[in-house]
């Protein structure tokens, strides 16, 4: 009896030792190539940014509404490294990135002007900031397919955050207009201001992907990543920032 589930576990462990991405890489059937365990590479990345939260804006030291929730899109450039384990069912991936955040949102301010007139304003807010991040992470590949599913984290250190904003007249037509030169319905907000952006930010992710093998030794890994932060986007308001990102990491071995 013990020889036979002996027997049975070697089956499983051959079936599960499979070459890194379970590509079978070889020249020939008689000069196979022996698979490595290290690739390295490129990444590049676009997706989607939602921001939720009350953010605090102030025009001449005066508040103004808040602006609720912000939407936006992300891009990313960079290189990885991935090392595989465990009968090449594990993959331990790192990478070092430069990532470009927008987002956009808005809020209206109704201001009474009489009795009977009530004006409204929209004040639009458009916000960028850029981020030097290393993340890491590790991977399992799911039965003997090229699917994975893997989770990880990220340390960014943001910088050169920049905004502009806007306030436009909706009405009703009885508003007068800006008294700007010439008079106009919408202007520049110069004196703004906002919370400061977090210096750090530490987010957790999960990443779903696909290895196509490209030629000897060279594969790609389209990858769906989903991320949430740990802390604030801002120093004091409590606005979390969430990304989701399709991207692709190019893999060649060492």
């Amino acid at each position: 009896m013990k020889s036979i589930i002996a027997a049975i576990i070697l089956f499983f462990i051959g079936c599960f030792n499979l070459s890194s991405q379970g590509f079978d890489w070889q020249w020939s059937a008689r000069t196979p190539v022996k698979n490595p365990n290290n690739y390295y590479g490129l990444n590049i990345g676009y997706g989607l940014d939602y921001s939720f939260g009350n953010i605090s804006f102030l025009e001449d030291k005066v508040n103004c509404p808040d602006f609720i929730n912000a939407s936006g899109n992300n891009f990313g450039l960079g290189l990885n490294y991935t090392h595989w384990e465990l009968y090449n069912r594990y993959a331990i991936y790192t990478s070092f990135r430069y990532n470009y955040f927008s987002i956009s949102t808005n809020s209206i301010d109704n201001i009474p002007l009489t009795n009977d007139i009530t004006a409204i304003y929209e004040i639009a807010l458009d916000y960028s900031f850029s981020q030097i991040e290393l993340q890491g992470g590790i991977s399992y590949r799911l039965l003997n397919t090229h699917l994975l599913v893997g989770a990880g984290v990220s340390i960014g250190v943001n910088f050169n955050n920049n905004f502009t904003a806007s306030e436009e007249i909706l009405g009703p037509p009885e508003v007068p207009p800006f008294p700007t030169n010439p008079p106009s319905y919408k202007r520049e907000i110069t004196a703004g201001e906002l919370q400061s952006l977090n210096k750090i930010q530490i987010k957790p992710h999960i990443k779903l992907s696909y290895n196509l093998e490209l030629g000897l030794g060279i594969y790609i890994e389209p990858a769906l990543y989903f991320t949430f932060p740990l802390q604030s986007m801002f120093n004091n308001d409590n606005v979390r920032h969430y990304t989701t990102s399709l991207g692709v990491n190019f893999y060649k071995r060492l």
